[in-house]
């Protein structure tokens, strides 16, 4: 993550909490941030994303994870967020479009994240997707006094950062470790607002389209449990019942 507005902070308890920071000037902090995207099934297992360049890149494998890049904008004072992901292509079928990115600060003493996000991709318009985050790296960085321009990175937060869920996928072989915003196994709950026929649907465990569009998916300041499973299994569209993993790295 590249910063790009200047923090004076002291590290006070906020609406953030004790783990956090109280942003003396400029409490709406804007960032460019690169990453990584994975995608488990309902057993843990990767998925290869055979897409070019991802295919023909050794670096993770040829495609077991995909790079992303995107901007994030966080309000220091309330927890809250915003984020967009560049489009990326995906399985061959064209682009994988994000949109409307919202997160919140849901437990500021383990430093969790909730994140909700919309997908349009091969046809399906509005695939809900909700994960919690491990920001521990994110905000410990931040603790530091990190002002203009400063990079927060892996080796940023080697100390402290979490290590992506998804770190042990396929027996370990395409490790990421420490990182700065890192996807957990933690579930969330389907937001209270759902139509009936969607809460129909995730209560069978269907998927049917009657979710799609659906965003936010999730309810606000609520872990459903922990599946051991990196990120939390999708409500609807293609891919209902698997995993979307969004690891950020820098």
């Amino acid at each position: 993550m590249s910063i790009k507005k200047t923090l004076l902070a002291t590290a006070v308890t906020t609406a953030m909490g004790a783990t956090a920071i109280e942003a003396q000037a400029a409490p709406i902090m804007s960032a460019d941030w690169t990453g990584l995207f994975t995608i488990l099934t309902n057993g843990g297992t990767g998925l290869q994303n055979n897409s070019y360049p991802y295919y023909g890149d050794p670096t993770w494998g040829y495609g077991f994870r995909t790079q992303l890049s995107g901007t994030m904008t966080f309000d220091l004072a309330t927890g809250s967020g915003s984020a967009t992901v560049n489009d990326f292509d995906f399985f061959q079928a064209g682009l994988a479009e994000a949109t409307t990115i919202t997160m919140q600060v849901i437990d500021p003493n383990n430093g969790l994240v909730q994140a909700n996000m919309g997908f349009n991709w091969n046809g399906n318009v509005g695939i809900p997707v909700s994960l919690i985050m491990d920001a521990r790296g994110f905000f410990g960085a931040l603790q530091s006094g990190f002002a203009t321009s400063t990079v927060i990175d892996q080796t940023t937060v080697a100390g402290y950062g979490a290590v992506p869920a998804s770190d042990g996928m396929n027996k370990g072989k395409f490790p990421i470790g420490p990182v700065p915003m890192a996807s957990t196994s933690l579930d969330t709950a389907l937001i209270s607002t759902a139509s009936a026929a969607c809460a129909a649907d995730v209560s069978n465990g269907l998927a049917e389209g009657n979710c799609l569009g659906l965003n936010p998916s999730s309810e606000p300041f609520v872990i459903a449990g922990d599946d051991g499973i990196g990120g939390s299994p999708m409500i609807d569209g293609p891919f209902g019942g698997f995993n979307a993993n969004f690891d950020i790295t820098s």
